[in-house]
């Protein structure tokens, strides 16, 4: 889904992952997790992605069993990193809470920028 680099794609994203996810009866706990994963990767798109004229970047997801797979492309090459938070600090805590929720995460770089990704466990009612 191509989304414009604004907040309000956090939550156009994050309607269309629920939407995706009732239909298999997840554990509400798994819906809330893999929607917050989302929204740190969609908000580091839209404070970092960006590069020249682009003003948007593309989000996917995968279901797959048991995890759901997350993956949000945009044309900054910089590679994100991980880092410690100072505990008043409003941000800097995005990659912290995806690591603590998923399976594993990543970063792929291609000629177009790099695409972030995350999988997520999800667990049935």
């Amino acid at each position: 889904m191509l989304v414009r680099r604004a907040p309000i794609s956090a939550s156009v994203i994050r309607r269309s992952l629920v939407a995706d996810l009732t239909p298999l009866s997840l554990d509400e706990s798994s819906v809330h997790e893999v929607t917050l994963v989302a929204t740190e990767l969609v908000g580091n798109a839209i404070r970092h992605g960006g590069v020249g004229d682009s003003d948007g970047f593309d989000v996917s997801w995968v279901i797959e069993g048991s995890s759901v797979t997350i993956v949000v492309a945009d044309p900054n090459p910089t590679r994100p990193e991980p880092r410690v938070a100072d505990p008043d600090a409003e941000g800097g805590r995005g990659l912290t809470i995806v690591a603590a929720l998923s399976d594993e995460w990543g970063v792929d770089s291609d000629d177009e920028g790099k695409r972030v990704w995350a999988r997520v466990p999800v667990r049935r009612r």
